[in-house]
């Protein structure tokens, strides 16, 4: 869904204040131009939904490049640290961790 794309830019490239800040505004933005663009039955809480949704497949992405990617440098070990930093902020703040799926 288009919304991960959403949760791909905020949770990877803003710090988790500055998501914090804007996310909801963002989401509701890109809500109003699918709409603009003629997209129908598909509201402001969907979009909000798949923009939660989205943070599974930020997982994936997170593991598979902290796992699989050339990561030996210095620059690329803080990189991936800040990526996952700022994921784990953006579970945080939904209260999701393991339990939640115990």
């Amino acid at each position: 869904r288009g919304a991960s794309d959403v949760t791909y830019a905020l949770v990877s490239s803003c710090t988790p204040a500055v998501r914090r800040a804007s996310e909801a505004e963002l989401v509701g933005r890109y809500h109003q131009a699918l709409c603009r663009r003629g997209v129908t039955g598909y509201g402001l809480e969907d979009c909000r939904r798949d923009y939660l949704r989205g943070v599974a497949g930020k997982v994936v992405m997170t593991v598979v490049a902290t796992v699989l990617f050339d990561n030996a440098s210095d620059h690329k070990r803080a990189w991936r640290r800040t990526d996952l930093d700022r994921l784990l902020s953006f579970l945080a703040d939904r209260g999701i961790g393991p339990a939640t799926f115990a």
